[in-house]
């Protein structure tokens, strides 16, 4: 089987290539387990954060099959799908996309603290009591997130806000990170997700912009570190 030539010059690519090369010499053999991820990005020179995002490449080309609290697999050739490494080089990169989710949203955060009116405020509380009562409920509360943080959007006064974060949540469908973040769905993270919004509302509502920008900031540290520091 070829190596995916298609996929972009990104320096997790750049360790998708030499992970492929190693399994197809035969370095990992099928059904064996990849090293820790530690040793892995200390024998490639390269930071954990790029080596999980060649290891999410890897599964969406199944390669590998990550198991969660178990490790990372190699899978036999028949179950490889290279076609899927064409649709990789369109995708932003998880780590890129929580970047400037943070500073955006942060910023906005921070404005909306200065000028969200009391109906925007009202709206916030309402959405955030429907993420409370429907924490069990995957799809319905991710719903109810987006508006959350499309609802700071609006209230920061900034008529390019909600649009700016629509365009960042709609990113969240490409596969390098919806495969992630669909692994790691759980009740547990949906609790901090409530918790996290609080935070936010209340330096909202108390109108303290840098409370409710450190708010923003901490819970997208949250979700990065659900993709970048869990261990596999």
């Amino acid at each position: 089987m070829q190596i995916p030539k298609s996929l972009p010059n990104r320096r997790y690519n750049q360790i998708t290539r030499q992970l492929i090369e190693s399994i197809q010499a035969g370095e990992y053999p099928v059904g064996d387990k990849l090293p820790p991820e530690r040793e892995l990005a200390e024998k490639l020179y390269v930071s954990r954060t790029t080596l999980r995002e060649a290891f999410i490449a890897l599964e969406l080309m199944r390669y590998v099959d990550i198991r969660i609290g178990s490790g990372i697999y190699v899978l036999p050739e028949a179950a490889r799908e290279v076609e899927n490494s064409p649709k990789l080089q369109h995708d932003p990169d998880p780590a890129d996309q929580l970047e400037i989710r943070r500073l955006i949203e942060g910023h906005l955060a921070h404005k909306a603290a200065l000028n969200a009116e009391e109906k925007d405020i009202q709206k916030l509380q309402e959405l955030l009591a429907l993420m409370e009562q429907h924490k069990r409920d995957a799809a319905e509360f991710e719903k109810f997130d987006q508006q959350f943080h499309l609802a700071i959007a609006k209230a920061s006064g900034n008529v390019l806000g909600p649009n700016m974060v629509k365009w960042l949540w709609d990113m969240r469908e490409a596969e390098m990170f919806f495969s992630w973040f669909s692994k790691t769905r759980s009740e547990s993270y949906r609790q901090r997700t409530v918790r996290d919004h609080e935070r936010v509302l209340k330096g909202i509502s108390m109108r303290m912009p840098d409370v409710a920008m450190t708010a923003m900031h901490r819970h997208i540290d949250v979700i990065r570190e659900r993709f970048f520091d869990q261990n596999i």
